[in-house]
């Protein structure tokens, strides 16, 4: 095991950076794809606030199911449970 990492201390550092490169790549790409998401998200719950607390204000529940039924995003489908 000795004489592996010596071998690999002695082949130079160039490895190492290309892989801290390969590293910080791959980060930029999962902070873009979560900003994209929650961004998405953020535009989707705006959208359905109106109509969502408008069907609230009814006396039924059915108009607030009808209101999340066709709507994106994670909100959507939590608030749907929590009037389900």
């Amino acid at each position: 095991m000795k004489t592996i990492l010596m071998a690999l201390a002695l082949t130079g550092g160039n490895w190492v950076i290309w892989a801290l490169i390969a590293a910080s790549v791959a980060a930029v790409a999962a902070i873009y794809e979560r900003f994209v998401l929650l961004k998405a998200e953020s535009e989707a719950l705006a959208r359905l606030r109106g109509p969502f607390l408008a069907a609230l204000d009814g006396p039924d529940l059915d108009a607030a199911r009808k209101a999340l039924d066709g709507a994106p995003g994670c909100a959507s489908r939590a608030l749907a449970e929590a009037v389900a």
